[in-house]
């Protein structure tokens, strides 16, 4: 379950949490006119394929307690040489007692509108951290 993977019920020392990036509505983002050229495409393609480099661009986040925008080539990782110039990154990260676990985010076109992201994506780390804070 969701609460096993945050060590939920489980003595602390005991609990052994894995990274995990779960990646959903892919083909939603590349309905978006901006990926319609194939390098582009390919570019988001290798950014959702690149979780060790999401990780660690997210490891970053979980010690901020504000939500933070990626924009262009701020996603860009110095080692893969992929242009993410129209790509950008909405992530906040949600807490268990007080201890961020992780991190929820959205991935679309840089011109996506970040008002509505950031709202969503507030809202739902918010949230999760609610409901997690129950048990």
């Amino acid at each position: 379950t969701i609460f096993e993977d945050f060590g939920i019920g489980i003595p602390e020392e005991a609990s052994q949490l894995t990274a995990r990036i779960y990646v959903d509505g892919a083909s939603k983002v590349l309905r978006q006119p901006e990926f319609a050229d194939i390098n582009c495409a390919r570019s988001l393609l290798s950014l959702f394929e690149a979780k060790q480099q999401l990780m660690e661009m997210f490891e970053k986040d979980l010690d901020l307690d504000s939500t933070h925008i990626y924009i262009g080539s701020e996603t860009q990782s110095n080692s893969d040489g992929i242009s993410y110039d129209n790509v950008s990154i909405v992530v906040k990260r949600y807490s268990y007692r007080d201890r961020p676990v992780g991190c929820l985010g959205v991935i679309g076109p840089s011109r996506m509108h970040y008002d509505r992201a950031v709202g969503v994506v507030n809202t739902l780390a918010d949230r999760l951290t609610d409901v997690l804070n129950q048990f």
